[in-house]
């Protein structure tokens, strides 16, 4: 007997109304959840594909991989395990890693331009640039610093680090969606589960 794979029914993107009748599909849901179960207990799920274009989710979410891969490949150093093997939350950078990191991109600059581009990166002020500096620096929906954005790929890296302006409309779109979702059912005492396994 031939067994055959399926996969759950992907949800297919029309428009953007179409995306804004999912929404509301789901806060009918969600008050549906509030409404028959006990309290605390009551939860609900949406489709992250249902709520934006999937190719751009798809599209959204290599970028924030190739991003976040780079620093990893930033901290991973000669006589250390494979950065990708060590707790993330701990590897940071220096700024003279930023400027090593630079120059090896294409981008001739001082130490003190570095040094400049590192502060902007340490968005916490603690003096030190982590994974979550690095990756709310290079958000795409966001203007990097100019010379960031003249960074040339190398061995096989994709930097990608902003969207068009199409793009970023879809994301602000679909952002306001989830927002909208999230505080409907945190108004309701509504836990979400979020269905992204394709994106």
């Amino acid at each position: 007997m031939e067994l055959r794979k399926t996969s759950a029914r992907p949800h297919f993107y029309t428009n953007e109304d179409e995306c804004d009748k999912n929404v509301q599909n789901f806060l009918s849901c969600i008050k549906m959840a509030a409404d028959t179960s006990e309290a605390n207990s009551a939860f609900a799920a949406i489709k992250v594909t249902a709520l934006g274009k999937p190719e751009f989710l798809l599209q959204f979410a290599e970028v924030l991989t190739n991003v976040r891969k780079s620093f990893l490949k930033l901290c991973a150093k000669p006589d250390t395990v494979d950065a990708s093997a060590l707790d993330h939350t701990k590897l940071v950078i220096t700024s003279n890693d930023l400027h090593g990191w630079l120059v090896t991109h294409g981008i001739d600059c001082s130490l003190v331009t570095a040094e400049q581009i590192y502060n902007e990166m340490d968005s916490d002020k603690n003096n030190h640039v982590d994974i979550l500096d690095w990756v709310e620096y290079f958000r795409p929906d966001r203007d990097a610093n100019d010379i960031i954005k003249r960074l040339k790929a190398k061995n096989g890296e994709t930097f990608y680090f902003n969207l068009s302006p199409a793009s970023k409309g879809l994301l602000q779109n679909m952002t306001a969606r989830a927002h909208h979702l999230a505080k409907y059912a945190s108004d309701l005492g509504v836990r979400i589960m979020v269905d992204a396994e394709q994106t």
